[in-house]
C-alpha cells in the first residue's frame, strides 16, 4: 500500500508560518516583562533595606557625637577645676583610663561599648595673642585658653573630632615664666619634661614645681610680689650653662618675670700628652692631670689624679663638660691650677684649643714642658791635690786582647802636664793607676782625631763613651772625676773603646795625668745676690777687664760689702786706680786687716787685696769696710769689689747615670704644690736628664727614694726653676749635694728631708 503525505499548499502554509512567528514573538515579550518586573521588585527591596541600614548608622554616629560633645564639655569643666599650676602642667604618659590632674595630657572614657579618647591642652597667652614663653619680662600672661578634643573609633564615623574651647583667667598677681632650651644642639629647641621649682614669699608650701611643656616652658601664675629662686632639675646627660641651675627673679603684680635656662648635653674630653726632648720629635708620654679653661675668664677645672705615681697615657673628663658649640673653645693644658697654665708664650702656642659639640667627644694632645737637667754632684773631699804624671812608674799601660800595638810615649809637648803624654788608637788598650785618696781625676787631651774612652773604677765600668774629640787642641782637660766620702785605696782604668765621635778623624785617646784629691774654688761676682751692700748706695762700673765685666764701688766712709760662705779660705778681689783709697777687712766681725791701700798710678784689674784661710772648712763672713780716706798719691777714696773667691774642700762632677730606685721629683706652683715622681730618669747622650713637668715660673726639683718615698734634698738649693721650655732644648744646671760622684748610689744622697712636704 502506498503512503500519501499531505502537504498544505498555498495560503494555508502561509498562515501557519505567520501564526508560528506571532506566537514566538509574544513569548519573547512576556519573558522581558517578567525580567523587568523582577528587577523592579529587587531594586525596591534593596532600597528599602539600604534606607533602613543608613538610618541605623546615622543614629549610631549621632549617638557617638552626642557622647563626644558631652565628654568634651565634661573635660572643660575638669580643666576649670584645676589650679593654675595643674592647668599648665603636662602628663607625658600614654593615654589610659586614669584622668590626669594636669591641663596638658590625654585619657580614655568607655561608653555604651565605644571608647573615647579625650586630649586636653592649656597654654598661657598674653593680651596681644602671643604665647607667654615668647614675651618679654614686662609682659603679663593674661589668659589660659583651654581645649578639649574627643575622638572615637572608625575615624569618628567619618566626622571631625569634637572640640570644645574655653578661657581661664588666672587670679591677680605676678607670673614667673621659665624656659629650658638646649642652646648648643642643632637646631636649638626647648627641653620638655624638665622639673622647674620656685621658692619665695608667694609659695603656699616650701616649693612649687612644674614640668616644662613640649616647648620647654613652665609658667607659675598668681604669685605674690617678692624675690623668688627658680631652679631646674635636669635629666642626664644635660648640664646647665655656667654650671648653675638656679636663677633669682623679682615678681611684681601684673607682669611676668623671666627665668631662661640654657642647657646642653654633656661632652667628653680624652686628653693625651706629648713632650719634646732636646729639640727632637714630640713623643707621647703618660701624665697625671690636665685642666680645661673655658676662655671666658672662668676658673679652670682639672681632671685626673694629681701626683699619680703611675700616670695613664690618657686622662678623661667623662661626660661632664659643658659644650659651648661653634665659636667658643676650651683651652687645655697640663697641670691642675692657674699657675700651670702657660697661656701662649713665645712662638709655640702650648695651650691646646678644644671645641666641643652637643654631647660630643674631643681627643686633644696636650704638650708638657720638658726640663733638660744638667746634674752635677757636689761632695766633700778631705784630701789634698796631687798630680801624677802619665810617665809615673805607678801608671800601668797594657795592650788589649789580640792587640799588636801598645801605647806610645810622646815627650816635648809643652801643653801637656810635665810636657809629655801617652797615646793609643788600639781598641781595649788600657792605662791603670792605683792610689789612696778621696777622689781621682783623669786628665787627657782633646784633639781632632781623638775618640771615645770608657772608665773603670775598682773593676766596675762606671762611665761609657767619654768623648775626647775637639775641633781644636785642648790640653790638660779633666775628663772624668770620681769621689768617695772617705779615703781609701782604689784603681782607675782608662780603656780605648775604638769609637769615633761625630767630626773626629780617629780613635786616639791620651793619658796625660791623674789628680788624686782636689779643692774647689768658687768665684762670687760682685753682682751676686749673696753679697750684701750697706751704707750709702754703691755705684757700678763696667769694664771688660773685671772678672765679671763690672765692679761695685763706694767712697763714703762706713759703707760695707759682705759675704757669708762656707769654705777653707776666702779672697777679696778688687781693682786699683789713681783715685782709689783705703779699706779695712773684717772676718766674723773682727777687724783683721786695716788700711788696705787700693791706689795705683794706673788702672790694674783683678787684684787680690786680701786672703784668709783656715785648717778646716767652716762658715764665715767677710766684710770690706770703706775707710773714706786715701794716701797722699791718690785723688779719691773709692774702694771696689770685683769678686770674692771661696775655696772649699768640695768637688763637683757631672752625673752620668742614676741609681735604681731613686727619682727626680718636681713640685709645681699650685697651692698646695703637686708632687710628681718621674721614676729612674735616663740621661741623654750629652748627660742631660729630661723631666716632664707642668709649665711654671717657679718649679721646684727634689730627689727622692722611690721605694720608701723619702725626700732627700731640694734642687737647686739657690732657688726655683723656670720651667717654660716647650721644646726641651734649654739645659738647666743643677747641683746635687751628694757624698760621691760618678754612678750615684743610695748612700750618695743621704736623707736631708729638705723637699717640700
Amino acid at each position: 500500500m502506498s503512503r500519501v503525505r499531505f502537504r498544505p499548499q498555498g495560503p494555508v502554509r502561509l498562515w501557519r508560518r505567520t501564526a508560528l512567528a506571532r506566537a514566538r514573538g509574544e513569548a519573547g515579550d512576556t519573558m522581558i516583562e517578567v525580567m523587568v518586573a523582577v528587577l523592579i521588585v529587587a531594586l525596591t527591596a534593596l532600597a528599602v533595606f539600604t534606607g533602613l541600614g543608613a538610618a541605623t548608622d546615622i543614629q549610631g554616629a549621632e549617638r557617638h557625637q552626642s557622647v563626644a560633645i558631652y565628654l568634651a564639655q565634661q573635660d572643660q569643666q575638669r580643666l576649670r577645676g584645676l589650679t593654675v599650676q595643674q592647668l599648665t602642667s603636662t602628663t607625658t604618659s600614654a593615654c589610659t583610663a586614669t584622668i590626669p590632674q594636669t591641663g596638658n595630657g590625654c585619657y580614655t572614657e568607655p561608653y555604651d561599648g565605644e571608647t573615647y579618647t579625650i586630649t586636653s591642652s592649656a597654654q598661657f597667652y598674653t593680651a596681644s595673642g602671643s604665647t607667654a614663653c615668647t614675651t618679654s619680662s614686662s609682659s603679663s600672661a593674661d589668659d589660659i585658653p583651654i581645649t578639649s578634643v574627643v575622638q572615637w573609633a572608625n575615624n569618628n564615623d567619618g566626622r571631625k573630632p569634637v572640640e570644645e574651647h574655653g578661657i581661664v583667667t588666672p587670679a591677680a598677681g605676678g607670673q614667673i615664666v621659665a624656659t629650658v632650651t638646649d642652646s648648643v644642639g642643632s637646631p636649638t629647641a626647648g627641653l620638655s619634661n624638665v622639673a622647674v621649682t620656685i621658692t619665695g614669699p608667694g609659695t603656699s608650701t616650701a616649693t612649687q614645681t612644674l614640668n616644662t611643656d613640649a616647648n620647654g616652658c613652665a609658667i607659675f601664675i598668681g604669685e605674690n610680689p617678692g624675690t623668688y629662686t627658680v631652679s631646674e632639675t635636669l635629666p642626664s646627660p644635660y648640664l646647665p650653662a655656667g654650671g648653675s641651675s638656679t636663677k633669682p627673679v623679682i615678681v611684681v603684680n601684673g607682669a611676668s618675670a623671666q627665668a631662661n635656662f640654657s642647657v646642653a648635653q654633656a661632652a667628653t674630653v680624652n686628653a693625651g700628652f706629648t713632650t719634646q726632648i732636646n729639640g727632637g720629635t714630640a713623643q707621647s708620654i703618660p701624665f697625671d692631670t690636665f685642666s680645661l679653661d673655658a676662655n671666658s675668664g672662668s676658673s679652670e677645672t682639672s681632671y685626673g689624679t694629681a701626683g699619680n705615681p703611675s700616670p695613664p697615657s690618657t686622662v678623661t673628663t667623662g661626660a661632664t663638660v659643658y659644650p659651648y658649640g661653634t665659636g667658643k673653645n676650651y683651652a687645655a693644658f697640663a697641670g691642675t691650677c692657674a699657675a700651670d697654665d702657660p697661656g701662649s708664650p713665645g712662638t709655640v702656642p702650648p695651650d691646646t684649643p678644644v671645641a666641643l659639640s652637643d654631647g660630643g667627644t674631643a681627643s686633644p694632645t696636650v704638650r708638657v714642658p720638658s726640663m733638660l737637667l744638667g746634674l752635677t754632684s757636689s761632695f766633700t773631699n778631705a784630701g789634698g791635690t796631687t798630680w801624677v804624671d802619665d810617665s809615673n812608674s805607678s801608671v800601668t799601660y797594657a795592650q788589649g786582647t789580640g792587640s799588636s800595638n801598645g801605647w806610645t810615649l810622646q815627650g816635648s809637648t809643652p801643653g801637656d802636664f810635665d810636657s809629655g803624654e801617652h797615646y793609643t788608637n788600639v781598641a781595649n788598650n788600657t792605662a791603670s793607676y792605683t792610689f789612696t785618696g778621696t777622689s781621682i781625676t783623669w786628665v787627657t787631651k782633646l784633639y781632632p782625631n781623638h775618640g771615645y774612652a770608657d772608665v773603670y773604677i775598682d773593676g766596675n765600668d762606671v762611665a761609657h763613651n767619654i768623648n775626647t774629640y775637639s775641633a781644636s787642641t785642648v790640653y790638660q782637660y779633666q775628663a772624668f772625676t770620681y769621689v768617695w766620702p772617705t779615703s781609701g785605696t782604689h784603681t782607675i782604668k782608662i780603656v780605648d773603646d775604638s769609637g769615633v765621635p761625630p767630626g773626629s778623624s780617629g780613635t786616639y785617646i791620651v793619658s796625660d795625668a791623674f789628680i788624686v784629691g782636689t779643692y774647689t774654688q768658687t768665684q762670687v761676682p760682685n753682682t751676686s745676690s749673696s753679697i750684701t751692700y750697706a751704707g750709702t748706695t754703691w755705684g757700678t762700673y763696667t769694664n771688660s777687664n773685671e772678672y765679671s765685666g763690672s765692679e761695685h764701688n763706694n767712697s763714703v766712709a762706713g759703707s760695707t760689702a759682705s759675704l757669708t760662705f762656707t769654705g777653707t779660705s776666702v779672697a777679696w778681689i778688687t781693682s786699683e786706680w789713681p783715685d782709689h783709697g783705703e779699706a779695712d777687712v773684717y772676718m766674723d766681725l773682727t777687724d783683721v786687716a786695716q788700711n788696705i791701700d787700693t791706689y795705683a798710678p794706673s788702672a790694674t784689674f783683678q787684684v787680690e787685696a786680701f786672703q784668709e784661710s783656715w785648717a778646716s772648712s767652716g762658715t764665715h763672713t767677710i766684710e770690706v769696710y770703706v775707710d773714706g780716706k786715701h794716701d797722699a798719691s791718690s785723688t779719691g777714696n773709692n774702694v771696689a769689689v770685683d769678686e770674692f773667691i771661696v775655696t772649699s774642700p768640695t768637688t763637683t762632677a757631672a752625673v752620668t747615670s742614676w741609681p735604681s730606685g731613686w727619682s727626680i721629683v718636681t713640685y709645681d706652683s699650685c697651692s698646695p704644690a703637686v708632687e710628681r715622681f718621674p721614676s729612674n730618669p735616663v740621661a741623654t747622650s750629652s748627660f742631660m736628664f729630661p723631666v716632664a713637668a707642668p709649665y711654671g715660673a717657679s718649679t721646684q726639683v727634689c730627689i727622692a727614694n722611690s721605694n720608701t718615698s723619702t725626700d732627700t734634698g731640694l734642687l737647686p738649693s739657690s732657688g726655683d726653676i723656670a720651667n717654660t721650655d716647650f721644646t726641651g732644648s734649654t739645659p738647666t744646671s743643677l747641683t746635687l749635694p751628694t757624698t760621691n760622684s760618678g754612678p750615684l748610689s743610695s748612700a750618695a744622697f743621704g736623707n736631708s728631708g729638705a723637699c717640700p712636704p
